[in-house]
């Protein structure tokens, strides 16, 4: 599982925090959270606060990520969890249409159980987003500057967009 990173500038530094301009880039498309529509509102220029653990300055180029731990808990709240949760549902009103003969009460059980769990993912979800931030994975210096357009194979020119700097 690879990890979101993204490429921004530093535009303060603070106590071990430093705010970054990031652009949206492939890793926001890419993200549940965005299609979602649960992410904070940006798009060009986007500001995010992270940890600054490489001691970024002002006017620094950085690659910023996040953690695999919160990668891993943030599928298993949103994709795991639910799944789990509707089939328990279903699993118990299939043990109450068995008792009672009413049929309706698999399904019931079942869409009871997904609501229930979205909902209680969802707001997990916005908890995780308050309690974890983005880090300063590295600097990005004396980058190259690359033609991405003429690069061929679509995965060499994702990998360069992200150094593209603007003038």
């Amino acid at each position: 599982m690879k990890s979101i990173v993204e490429t921004g500038r530093v535009v303060e530094t603070s106590d071990g925090i430093a705010l970054v301009r990031i652009e949206q880039g492939r890793s926001c498309r890419g993200c549940g959270m965005a299609k979602l529509g649960l992410c904070r509102p940006g798009g060009a220029g986007m500001l995010l606060e992270v940890e600054n653990p490489v001691g970024a300055v002002k006017g620094d180029r950085v690659m910023i990520g996040l953690g695999r731990r919160v990668h891993l808990k943030g599928y298993f709240i949103i994709y795991i969890l639910p799944l789990f949760v509707m089939t328990l549902g279903t699993f118990a009103g299939y043990i109450a249409s068995s008792a009672t003969g009413v049929g309706w009460l698999e399904a019931a059980g079942g869409f009871s159980g997904l609501a229930a769990s979205l909902a209680f993912s969802l707001r997990r979800m916005q908890a995780l987003d308050r309690a974890e931030r983005m880090y300063i994975r590295r600097i990005v210096r004396d980058v190259p500057e690359f033609d991405v357009d003429a690069m061929p194979g679509a995965e060499g020119a994702d990998y360069l967009a992200g150094f593209k700097e603007e003038r």
